[in-house]
């Protein structure tokens, strides 16, 4: 996903891509609804899906800024920028379930009275501190000068 016509800008998404990936949900879906104790339902179903499922809260509020934030090299660009983008997010959303949300849930001792306070004044502080990390668009970046349209 460099920036050289990868994610948004890539070739196949609108010519294909998203077709195919509608019709390998579709699929899916046919082949669970179809069969639940069958190949694909055992797939589904096995450790590393569920797990991911249960991480993917954590992967949702990590993965972004990390796609922000982590610097593109001559090295790391293409699929290795990908993958040390997608172990980082994992790593992430490991460590903030098992430190935060999890402990957050169970109602832990530290996130109720004034260490729950004292807690969450240090997320947001840090929340804060990734915001001001995140470098700003360029103005006008990803949108469309409606003077150049023909029409």
């Amino acid at each position: 996903m460099g920036r050289d016509g990868g994610g948004e800008q890539a070739p196949g998404l609108f010519q294909g891509g998203m077709f195919a990936h509608s019709l390998a949900c579709a699929v899916l879906i046919v082949l669970l609804a179809g069969a639940p104790d069958g190949l694909a339902g055992r797939a589904a179903g096995s450790a590393v899906p569920r797990r991911l499922g249960e991480l993917s809260y954590s992967l949702y509020l990590w993965h972004w800024p990390i796609y922000l934030l982590l610097p593109r090299q001559e090295w790391l660009d293409g699929w290795v920028w990908t993958a040390v983008a997608a172990g980082l997010s994992l790593a992430a959303a490991v460590v903030s379930k098992a430190a935060v949300e999890d402990p957050v849930r169970r109602r832990a001792r530290w996130t109720t009275g004034r260490r729950g306070w004292a807690a969450l004044a240090a997320a947001v502080t840090a929340g804060a501190a990734v915001w001001a990390a995140i470098p700003q668009p360029e103005p006008g970046a990803g949108t469309v000068d409606l003077s150049r349209l023909e029409g």
